[in-house]
């Protein structure tokens, strides 16, 4: 039985789901975690411009010049068969499939009278493709170096995580949350808990919601 601990005040996102959960002081333990996968992903669903996409993989992003000095911007993202992706290196290349940010004109440059889109990266630190967006803007931020995730630390990792969310300063468009975030800033590992990834994408969805706000 996969069993959920979330440490507070991460429960009150699950309040606002109405998914059940017991309170054990510090933290609330929902009866599994599927039951979390489930709703989250049922409730988002029910938005009418909501697109989900089965099997299927991000392997590269988008880029567009931002500047005169070689600074590039993340205009959106390159998507392929999940199976197509793992198999690179087993066979031929089979072209993938490019979804585009709002707000560029059809040469790529910015159009200024709209408000862009922007990318919520969370891929987490293991598996396959583990922290794949964090490694990637690292090679186009020339400034910046991926600090990798540092050893189990529970109490330090969530308020970390928590803190290093949200909109990635140095190219524009980019937003990160979750252990991805661990891998980016260095951040300590969390272990089996989930509080600070439900504080880390509330935070970042704020911050995007604040973008489209202005």
């Amino acid at each position: 039985m996969s069993a959920m601990i979330v440490r507070k005040p991460g429960h009150l996102f699950l309040e606002e789901l109405e998914i059940p959960f017991e309170d054990e002081g510090d933290y609330v333990v929902v009866k599994h975690a599927a039951l979390f996968a489930s709703t989250v992903t049922s409730k988002v669903l029910q938005f009418p411009n909501v697109k989900f996409f089965n099997a299927t993989a991000v392997e590269d992003l988008v880029t567009r010049p931002a500047g005169p000095n070689g600074e590039l911007t993340v205009a959106g993202v390159v998507t392929n068969w999940t199976l197509v992706t793992q198999a690179h290196d087993l066979q031929s290349c089979m072209d993938p499939n490019v979804i585009e940010l709002a707000g560029y004109k059809n040469d790529g440059t910015r159009d200024v009278s709209k408000k862009h889109g922007v990318i919520l990266s969370t891929t987490g630190h293991d598996g396959p493709f583990g922290a794949f967006s964090a490694k990637r803007i690292v090679s186009i931020d020339k400034n910046s170096q991926l600090k990798g995730m540092k050893g189990l630390d529970m109490n330090n990792a969530e308020a970390d995580v928590v803190k290093n969310s949200g909109k990635y300063k140095a190219v524009d468009s980019m937003y990160f949350a979750g252990m991805e975030v661990a891998e980016l800033a260095g951040c300590n590992r969390m272990g089996p808990t989930f509080g600070a990834m439900l504080v880390s994408g509330i935070k970042a969805a704020e911050e995007i919601l604040k973008h489209f706000a202005e």
